[in-house]
């Protein structure tokens, strides 16, 4: 008689334990066991998550860190390790800022919309094994660069293009030398000061900084190619006389992030005056011959009342024309120049009118005899005023406006002189227009002869 054996009967697995737990009632026994296995396996879950969230919170920390030293770590290629992503000395990049065009000003926005042209120069000893055939087929990007940003600009550039190449030094000591164009228009931001309106003087600022710490990068003014304004391309100077020099302060500022950074900035100023031409005729003249009609009025009788009425004619007129020029007038919450000189003659005819009007009284209490009328004495006393007046408010716009023009003006000198010498001991026959050309050409053909 022959038996057949059985395979031995498999155990529940721990979701058909589960499961049983539904249908029949199990031992404490068997319950005890489930809940230790249970316990076991979310053991395990938890501690392999805790192990996930411990190494992603290294990996984010080593990012952040990264990131915020402004190196590319991401990069390990030889060109990051020749040049010295972790640098550990100041780099000196000179910096030049050219303003190829100016095309408005928006003063109650206070901003400018301008083109400029800005270049940096250094030394990288990264590219001091490389042939000249080579310097074409560079790719920057995974090389150091200054990381210069505009500071001052107020939204999105219009446009922003960059351009790079290599001189070789001919030194063999000394490291190749990168040149960075930078050309880009959009609207900067500037605070403008119209206290002097409409003898102004504004100035027109770019501040150039860089992401990198003052520990990394040494921004300076470029001592051998001087900032530059193509005046031919200035579409403001209807309006505005536009000075051909710039000027170059060095300065620092904090950033507060995780620790204090302290960042380089460059900033680039170049100056406009305002043109008297349409003010002179439109506005100033015409405030004068309205206060000079006061002395009209002393014509009539001193006891009548037209002359009272002509000299209150006169201050609504004054009125409304201060009105309607202000409607095209810059629109600040201080007195300018302007505002003084038109509330000046104001104040001056109400006084008319105060005189006048006390002359009319004096006469009526002494029978209206004529003898008696003090208009000798009220012309000389309205002459004395408001002619006074007159060279106290413009001696005193000459001293405070023309003393900064003057100052302007010695620096421009300055400026030609230097940009003479400039030009004479490196491009005799270079003028600033061809200069603009070839920065051109270097964007377009690559013809990088303007450059060296």
């Amino acid at each position: 008689m022959s038996y057949s054996s059985s395979p031995p009967p498999t155990p529940p697995t721990v979701k058909e334990r589960k499961l049983s737990l539904l249908v029949e009632p199990v031992s404490h026994k068997d319950y005890d066991r489930l809940n230790s296995e249970n316990s076991n396996d979310l053991q395990t879950i938890l501690s392999r998550n805790n192990d996930l969230i411990k190494r992603n919170a290294k990996a984010f920390r080593n990012l952040t860190e990264a990131l915020k030293s402004g190196d590319d770590d991401t990069t390990t290629s030889r060109a990051s390790f020749l040049s010295g992503v972790r640098r550990q000395f100041k780099v000196p990049t000179e910096v030049r800022c050219s303003i190829l065009q100016i095309l408005n000003l928006n003063i109650p926005e206070q901003q400018f919309e301008a083109e400029i042209l800005l270049e940096a120069r250094w030394r990288d000893a990264a590219f001091r094994g490389l042939r000249d055939t080579e310097f074409a087929t560079v790719d920057f990007e995974r090389y150091w660069n200054p990381k210069l940003i505009i500071a001052n600009v107020k939204g999105d550039l219009d446009y922003d293009s960059v351009f790079q190449l290599i001189i070789p030094s001919h030194v063999v000591a000394e490291d190749p030398t990168v040149v960075m164009l930078r050309k880009c228009k959009g609207r900067f931001h500037h605070k403008f000061n119209l206290q002097q309106y409409p003898f102004d003087t504004q100035e027109l600022s770019i501040r150039v900084t860089s992401a990198r710490s003052t520990n990394e990068i040494d921004l300076r003014e470029s001592k051998v190619r001087t900032s530059m304004i193509h005046l031919e391309s200035v579409q403001i100077r209807g309006d505005w006389h536009v000075y051909s020099h710039i000027d170059v302060t060095k300065d620092c500022v904090s950033e507060l992030s995780r620790r204090i950074v302290t960042k380089p900035v460059l900033t680039f100023r170049c100056y406009v005056s305002r043109r008297l031409g349409y003010l002179w005729w439109n506005v100033f003249l015409e405030v004068f011959m309205i206060g000079l009609m006061s002395f009209l009025t002393m014509a009539m009788p001193p006891d009548s009342s037209e002359r009272l009425l002509a000299d209150l004619l006169l201050v609504i007129t004054l009125l409304v024309f201060r009105y309607k020029s202000a409607q095209t007038s810059e629109k600040v919450s201080f007195l300018s120049y302007l505002d003084i000189y038109t509330i000046a003659t104001l104040m001056y005819l109400l006084l008319v009118c105060l005189m006048n009007a006390v002359t009319a009284v004096v006469v009526r209490e002494h029978g209206g005899s004529m003898d008696m009328s003090p208009d000798g004495a009220v012309i000389v006393v309205m002459a004395c005023l408001y002619f006074g007046f007159h060279g106290i408010i413009f001696g005193y716009i000459f001293i405070t406006v023309y003393r900064t023009r003057i100052v302007v003006s010695r620096k421009e000198e300055e400026y030609r002189s230097r940009l003479a010498q400039q030009f004479s001991a490196g491009s005799p026959d270079i003028s600033f227009g061809q200069w603009e050309h070839g920065i051109n050409d270097s964007f377009t053909n690559h013809d990088t002869s303007m450059l060296y």
